[in-house]
């Protein structure tokens, strides 16, 4: 069980990537920019940390989890508005 979220606390945003397809998830991923893409499967789905990412990457931590953090809100957002539909 994988949840979309940094802290793995209970959260309104909590998204459980096994109530979708693995069609409807690499349709949204495949959405992402690459590097949005790269980060949010590297640290959510491979548990790399934040300073393996960042250095695989050469970009700064800081960086690294902005990054994430505003891949994973376009994630929500996809995944909001597949439920609408």
């Amino acid at each position: 069980r994988i949840e979309l979220n940094e802290t793995n606390a209970p959260t309104h945003e909590n998204i459980v990537l096994e109530d979708y397809s693995n069609e409807q998830l690499i349709n949204c991923l495949q959405r992402l920019d690459d590097k949005e893409r790269i980060i949010l499967v590297s640290f959510v789905i491979e548990n790399r940390s934040w300073e393996e990412i960042a250095k695989n990457m050469n970009l700064e931590v800081a960086t690294v989890r902005s990054m994430c953090s505003r891949a994973k809100k376009k994630l929500l957002q996809m995944f909001y508005n597949m439920e609408r539909m």
